[in-house]
């Protein structure tokens, strides 16, 4: 599978004194406005040392549904066994489980 990817090439001046005190600082707000917008962003690669280039990988970030919540009260086991008796089987499934299963039937000749 290929991925396509866009290279865009930014430079950023700031001044340390007034704004961020290091590059990490700066990295770590990037990274949390990109997750506003679900999105990751990654250092994958760092040229010319640390205060050199760098490149950032920007990625959808992968959506995990949250986990439903049972709503109402637990049931009981007497509810659960309740809503079993309400089970209505099919034929062969009732016969199976009372054995009225005629195997005969079941081998081909």
């Amino acid at each position: 599978m290929n991925k396509k990817i866009a290279l865009l090439e930014y430079q950023f001046l700031f001044d340390p004194s007034e704004t961020w005190s290091n590059l990490y600082q700066f990295e770590a707000d990037l990274a949390k406005f990109f997750l506003q917008k679900g999105l990751e962003a990654n250092v994958i690669k760092t040229v010319d040392g640390s205060n050199g280039r760098r490149i950032l990988l920007i990625e959808r970030k992968p959506m995990i549904g949250e986990p439903k919540t049972p709503q109402g009260r637990p049931k009981t086991p007497q509810g659960i066994l309740k809503d079993m008796k309400k089970h209505n089987p099919k034929a062969p499934e009732r016969d199976f489980g009372t054995r009225r299963l005629n195997v005969s039937k079941l081998i081909k000749k």
